[in-house]
């Protein structure tokens, strides 16, 4: 199998999976795009990478404002994705607002 027909192969895998089982693939793959961190900067998620020593997955996602500290980002995202009570409410750490 050249390598072109393997990526097909694969595309159509991701396909078939999203229509077989869209809860599953929610759990392996990430909305890309636009979020809102609840403080209210906007971020891009680049894609889910993994921890070398851990296997953690992680978010790696990229500062779309001015920030000193550095414009790329990681987080587990079991973080990226919780949601956290701020003032006694329920909000979402981060927001997805469109895709990329």
């Amino acid at each position: 199998m050249s390598f072109l027909h393997y990526i097909n192969y694969i595309k159509f895998i991701d396909l078939l999976s999203l229509i077989l089982f869209p809860a599953f693939v929610t759990i392996l793959y990430m909305k890309l795009g636009m979020y809102k961190h609840f403080k209210g900067n906007l971020y891009k998620v680049l894609g889910m990478v993994k921890h070398s020593e851990t296997r953690e997955d992680l978010v790696l996602y990229e500062a779309l404002y001015d920030n000193p500290l550095g414009k790329l980002w990681v987080r587990p995202r079991e973080m990226f994705e919780e949601v956290i009570e701020i003032e006694g409410k329920k909000v979402k750490r981060f927001m997805f607002i469109k895709p990329a």
